[in-house]
């Protein structure tokens, strides 16, 4: 963020009450990102920094062109002085933790973003991924740089164009050059939020494709935020019209206070902003500045010393919590509560004092440091330290994050037996996409064995292969995504009440999925044996996530007799599965219903990526025992105990992988196996967990192949 200004160092035009602003941008920032309901929009934050940077960073260059003191030289590398250090600072932190914390894929991605927040361009790279608001930006401890960036950039052209200006001697050239920025800025916005921009698209198709995520493009790159920075530099050729009346202040300044608080407040991860969203608490940081601090109430909300001091601070407290935050929740594995948010605030403004006092302040004033450094000085140690941060960040990037640094356990198939090659991954030799939504894997010349169902049947594919190279068992695997399931004559509604009338592509294509299957199976009964159904069952008639209740959103609703309710669903699974089971022994292939893996819900794929020298082996499987054993199989009851009715009603044998994944001893049901994750996800097993049933199946009574 704009760096703050201490009150010795400015002298006569030294405003505490822009410091008192300071303190309310950052602390919104901060309690937005720690989910406080009040602060749903205090993303805003960030705006008025940049209002702030606008106004503060225009008038010290229009203040020293008219005393023709102004040097570029001088310019940039006090922005240097005051932002490098903090800065630098926190990537070695950061990287520290990172290296000792994150999984491979999150390190490999921690050090693409360290290399472009080196250089100025963290908000290219954020861009390129997308989603400051989704999942992933919890595990980006450099995603704040996004705006330091942008300001960065700001820097590099603004002075430039200002000063030239203000050269010309034409009074109202800069004004004009403001209002028009300005305009221009804002009208982008519109022009490209949708994603779809004709004359680009007519120019190059490559651009149109890196652009066609309108809300992250605005977001995120410099031009789409100048008009952000040209609210607060036009202050400057208006503040010499300050009302000298303090109630005419005072309503001024309370009306800007509640545009930021209508913003804060109101605006929420959905809104689309910048665009002219923006403008409320843009104006309003202007309105707070305009008054001049000469309102009677600025004295009392901005200018104490509480207010002033988290100013002061507010530079390293903006690049101090964000990373806090990351690292806390991700050691923890677990939601924020209230007290752990307490924490990582007290913890966030001890840090940042730290780093305002023995950092900052050192840097800022070259007397802390036995003298003064010349400019030539000063960019050689930047370049030399930026140099060295692009080495480090770019090192780790095309290394895939330093897999060494991570402990795997053991590799299951070398427990299990199978050979090299049966080792490698199968996908790359036996995978074939059929469209969007489909595709098919195939395991040996002869066939006997056929797996079709959603997600969760495409996740057999190393047990395929097991069966294969253990039995000789041929087997397709042929899976559709999005959780359609594999009975005939049925198709999953994928978002209710919308979908009803509104069907999503998804939904459309399942319902032709479930059709495609029939036909498959009725065109193929020659050529196999055994059919295999399985699916994530219970997305189509749970109610609730764990600890938490919610509407249901998916159903499973029949083609013939649609109806929406979780009753309705139950009734057609019963009755449709049955049906689906019937047709497959008539047309002479033995049915096999595969039960649903145990749901954990958590995503597990970093649950166990820590060195041991943060926990044990041990710690690091208790780490993901997340949802109690009995939560799950309460969870899975219901469609389990039907699965069970229905086969042994038809005489088919079934799979049901609770059975050997929470057969353990103990309050969770298994997620490691000799050290080994079993899970993908937070419901998907992985190799591991696909070879580790397997083995169990085959050693099992109910295995039908031997």
């Amino acid at each position: 963020m704009i760096q703050p200004l201490g009150e010795k160092t400015r002298g006569a035009s030294y405003r505490p009450d822009i410091d008192g602003l300071r303190a309310i941008a950052v602390s919104s920032v901060l309690l937005f990102h720690l989910d406080v309901e009040m602060f749903s929009g205090g993303f805003v934050g960030v705006d008025v920094f940049f209002v702030i940077s606008g106004f503060l960073i225009s008038r010290l260059i229009k203040d020293e062109v008219e005393k023709k003191k102004f040097s570029f030289s001088n310019f940039y590398v006090r922005r240097a002085r005051r932002l490098f250090p903090a800065l630098f600072f926190t990537f070695v932190v950061s990287f520290v933790f990172a290296l000792l914390m994150f999984s491979p894929q999150h390190f490999e991605r921690f050090g693409g973003s360290l290399l472009h927040a080196a250089i100025s361009l963290s908000n290219f790279y954020l861009w390129s991924e997308s989603g400051y608001f989704d999942l992933e930006s919890s595990v980006k401890p450099l995603l704040h740089t996004w705006s330091l960036s942008v300001e960065e950039q700001f820097y590099l052209f603004w002075p430039i164009v200002l000063v030239t200006l203000l050269r010309t001697g034409f009074k109202y050239g800069v004004p004009i050059f403001l209002m028009i920025s300005g305009a221009f800025s804002l009208y982008l916005n519109q022009v490209f939020l949708d994603g779809r921009v004709s004359f680009i698209s007519d120019l190059s198709s490559t651009v149109a494709e890196w652009i066609k995520e309108g809300p992250a493009t605005i977001f995120y790159l410099a031009p789409f935020r100048v008009f952000e920075f040209a609210i607060g530099a036009s202050l400057v050729w208006f503040v010499h019209t300050q009302p000298k009346s303090r109630i005419v202040s005072d309503v001024i300044f309370l009306t800007g206070l509640v545009f930021i608080a209508i913003s804060v407040v109101f605006y929420t991860k959905e809104t689309l902003f910048p665009s002219y969203y923006a403008l409320l608490p843009c104006v309003g940081a202007a309105l707070v500045i305009y008054s001049g601090g000469n309102a009677v109430f600025s004295s009392k909300l901005l200018n104490n010393k509480v207010a002033v001091n988290i100013g002061l601070i507010s530079y390293s407290l903006y690049l101090a919590y964000w990373p806090l935050i990351v690292f806390y929740k991700y050691y923890l594995y677990d939601e924020l509560v209230a007290r752990d948010k307490i924490i990582i605030v007290v913890a966030s403004f001890v840090i940042a004092y730290m780093m305002y006092y023995f950092i900052e302040q050192p840097f800022r004033r070259p007397r802390y440091t036995g003298g003064a450094q010349s400019k030539g000085a000063v960019g050689f140690i930047c370049v030399s330290l930026t140099l060295l941060v692009v080495v480090l960040g770019a090192y780790v990037w095309v290394n895939s994050g330093w897999k060494w640094r991570v402990s795997r356990g053991a590799d299951l198939g070398d427990v299990y037996g199978l050979d090299e090659h049966a080792k490698k991954n199968v996908l790359h030799d036996h995978y074939k996409k059929i469209n969007r939504w489909s595709a098919v894997l195939d395991f040996g010349d002869k066939k006997d064995i056929l797996i079709i169902g959603d997600s969760h049947a495409s996740q057999y594919y190393w047990m395929a292969n097991y069966l294969y190279e253990k039995y000789g068992l041929g087997t397709t695997i042929f899976s559709s995504s999005g959780g359609c399931p594999p009975i005939f004559n049925t198709y999953n509604l994928y978002d209710v009440p919308e979908a009803i009338k509104n069907e999503p592509e998804i939904q459309l294509a399942c319902k032709r999925q479930t059709r495609i299957w029939e036909e498959f199976v009725e065109e193929n009964a020659m050529r196999y044996e055994y059919v295999i159904l399985s699916a994530r069952w219970d997305l189509m008639f749970e109610r609730g996530i764990y600890f938490k209740k919610r509407p249901p959103h998916h159903l499973l609703v029949d083609k013939d007799d649609p109806k929406f309710s979780v009753a309705d669903s139950k009734r057609t699974f019963k009755k449709r599965l049955a049906e689906t089971i019937d047709k497959i022994k008539k047309l002479g292939l033995t049915p096999i219903v595969f039960g649903q893996v145990a749901d954990h819900e958590i995503p597990l794929w970093k649950c166990d990526n820590f060195q041991l020298i943060l926990y044990s082996e041990k710690g690091l499987t208790k780490r993901c025992a997340i949802v109690p054993k009995s939560l799950v199989l309460k969870r899975l009851a219901w469609v389990t105990n039907t699965i069970r009715e229905i086969a042994s009603s038809s005489n088919v044998a079934t799979m049901f992988p609770t059975d050997f994944l929470c057969d353990n001893e103990g309050e969770y049901c298994r997620t490691h196996y000799e050290g080994a994750r079993l899970y993908n996800d937070g419901n998907h097993v992985n190799k591991g967990g696909a070879l580790y049933l397997a083995y169990r199946w085959s050693i099992s009574d109910i295995f039908p192949f031997r």
